[in-house]
């Protein structure tokens, strides 16, 4: 959850997943131990007595936490309910923003976004609900009568603290750091797929023959982006009503149709492979925005946001390719698309401007999950018309099979096969202009590099900067039954950035997606593909070996393959191109070059440059690369 300033990865703006960090153990007085614990079940056991009376835990059946949070750089109110050994419901409210998830059963897992709209949570997600209300029950030490933990083991430890992983059953391992003597509760530690979040804990306090803190800090590495907790109050065994941990209604109740049911030949226009549509924000416009099921959350351009009188607050993280950035968030009253309208919105404001730039158009915001989720989405790339219908009222198409498609942090995704036997799940992502982005661990794993035909690289430029990745082309790539041949692929290298996941295989872009009419239902949580006369489209890619973008009335060689046409001519990074085929730069609109730099092999192109001040026209003719 943005920006991709090339949009060919995809952003996660923040889907605004909340997690407390509650784990209420905590520390009762100072006590020597004769010896360190030296089996998982000892350690427990010592953790155990520090927080008090083995009689006490297990009588445990619910506890009701209310404070005060700092969250996303704004203050607000949290509020956590509990019972052992696997419900909880968290509500957190920040003025413009609101979140809610829980769990009922240890099972059923959902949460209700800023603007209102109830989900099921898969995945990670899921993960991460049914781990925090294992811990915060305190089912971990047997409260309420819960079942033992899934696993439990004693970890080699570089320093004076006792480290304990306990899994509980159907969720993660977390590990406790424990003081050695004591069995005090330190700080947890637990791995969110590219994410690693730590905890620590502080002001502990008596509570109904228990110790347990009052307050909480939960940090991903960076202290901008930490959440504090200061709780004011702490009930055990209080009365609740076990109504409270189940998914509230799915309907937002925030769309209104011209006509009943929905909202029917929308006109789009693409840019490359990226879907633009005009919007009304609170009655002003229209306003030029993409759509993108790779975004967590709607965007609102900042400057638009400003010039519309509209106050931000916060400072999020928004999650790219190789880094991240800050945004905030405005709330609106209206966003008209063609005859739908959704109504008092929170989004995220950021700065588009480079988006708008390279993609040669004004790019005033972004269409993500907020649109999304409340339709049915009919993408037509062929015709250029997107159709919206509401969930209840939606015919799906004749004679199309669905496939299922998971929603973790607001994102679509699907499984996929790479090369006939590579199977994975795939993030649907209809704002990169890629057909496919492969991610660094799955890359690995399968030795996708190693094994490719040929291998080229190309720039990105998102969240934290460009990165170069490499590109070669699949075998085949399949998603149910339908088979692609010869797709483009980015092979991701990086570390860090959503394209480290493990949880996922893959990104799938509008190259892929174009070669279908695509319908999109977030709510039966399917997809249906109906392929176009592009679906046997083989891939192009440049025949040149230069990579540029715009640098004012000229362009900026940003990245030249070496042993290429362009790099034994002697184009070097950071030229200053100013011609092209004798046209001056700041003529050449970006799908235009793009054509003219992969025209068929043989094709003789000049290129004039500017280097420490002096001028030079070179030349080379185009080849293979790919």
């Amino acid at each position: 959850m943005c920006m991709r300033a090339i949009r060919r990865r995809p952003f996660a703006l923040p889907a605004l997943s909340f997690v407390v960090a509650a784990a209420l153990a905590a520390l009762a007085p100072s006590r020597a131990s004769s010896a360190p614990p030296a089996t998982a079940e000892e350690a427990l056991a010592l953790h155990a007595a520090s927080l008090g009376p083995r009689e006490a835990i297990g009588a445990t059946r619910s506890l009701r936490l209310v404070g005060r949070v700092q969250a996303f750089g704004l203050p607000g109110t949290v509020e956590t309910i509990v019972a052992a050994p696997g419900d909880m419901v968290q509500s957190m409210d920040l003025g413009v923003v609101t979140q809610k998830t829980g769990i009922s059963a240890a099972r059923d897992a959902w949460g209700v976004d800023p603007n209102g709209k109830a989900r099921a949570l898969d995945g990670n997600e899921r993960d991460a609900i049914v781990t925090e209300a294992w811990f915060a029950s305190l089912a971990y030490l047997g409260a309420g009568g819960a079942p033992a933990n899934e696993s439990i083991a004693l970890l080699p430890s570089p320093t004076d603290t006792i480290r304990l992983a306990v899994t509980p059953p159907g969720g993660r391992p977390r590990v406790l750091h424990l003081d050695p003597n004591t069995g005090d509760l330190l700080l947890t530690v637990e791995v969110h797929d590219v994410d690693t979040m730590t905890v620590t804990y502080g002001d502990y306090r008596a509570v109904d023959g228990l110790r347990l803190p009052f307050r909480a800090r939960q940090t991903t590495g960076n202290s901008a982006y930490d959440v504090t907790i200061e709780l004011d109050s702490i009930e055990r065994n209080g009365a609740i009503n076990p109504s409270l941990f189940a998914m509230p209604r799915a309907d937002a109740r925030d769309v209104r149709f011209a006509r009943e049911g929905g909202a029917d030949r929308i006109p789009i226009s693409l840019k490359g492979a990226h879907i633009l549509t005009s919007v009304r924000v609170n009655g002003r416009g229209p306003y030029t925005f993409f759509l993108d099921t790779g975004a967590g959350a709607s965007c609102l351009n900042a400057a638009l946001a400003e010039s519309l009188g509209l106050p931000s607050a916060g400072a999020v993280e928004a999650r790219g390719v190789s880094g991240s950035t800050t945004v905030s968030y405005v709330r609106v009253d209206s966003l008209a698309i063609g005859g739908a309208t959704l109504l008092s919105q929170t989004l995220v404001a950021l700065p588009l401007e480079e988006i708008g730039t390279l993609m040669e158009a004004s790019i005033d915001g972004i269409l993500g999950y907020d649109f999304f989720s409340r339709f049915a989405v009919r993408i037509d790339y062929e015709k250029k018309i997107v159709s919206l219908a509401a969930p209840d009222a939606f015919t799906p198409p004749a004679g199309v099979e669905p496939l299922p498609i998971t929603l973790e942090s607001n994102v679509p995704a699907v499984r996929g096969v790479v090369n006939g036997r590579h199977d994975g799940l795939f993030r649907i992502d209809t704002g990169s202009g890629s057909s496919l982005d492969l991610h660094g661990p799955f890359v690995a794993e399968h030795r996708l590099l190693e094994t490719a035909r040929r291998v080229a690289h190309r720039p990105f430029a998102g969240v934290g900067g460009v990165v170069v990745s490499a590109v070669a082309r699949l075998d085949t790539f399949a998603i149910g039954p339908y088979v692609m041949r010869d797709l483009v692929t980015g092979h991701s290298e990086v570390t860090e950035g959503v394209f480290a996941s493990t949880s996922y295989a893959g990104n799938i872009g509008g190259g892929v997606l174009r070669r279908f009419t695509v319908t999109l239902d977030y709510e039966g949580k399917r997809i249906f593909l109906e392929p176009n006369a592009r679906f046997d489209e083989r891939d192009p890619y440049d025949r040149s070996g230069l990579a540029t973008w715009r640098d004012g009335d000229a362009r900026r060689a940003l990245h030249v393959e070496e042993g290429t046409p362009a790099w034994r001519a002697g184009i070097r990074e950071g030229d200053r191109i100013v011609a092209v085929n004798g046209r001056a730069a700041r003529r050449w609109r970006d799908d235009d070059l793009a054509r003219a730099l992969r025209a068929k092999p043989g094709t003789r192109v000049s290129v004039k440059l500017e280097r420490d001040g002096k001028t030079r026209t070179v030349r080379f003719r185009l080849e293979e690369i790919l």
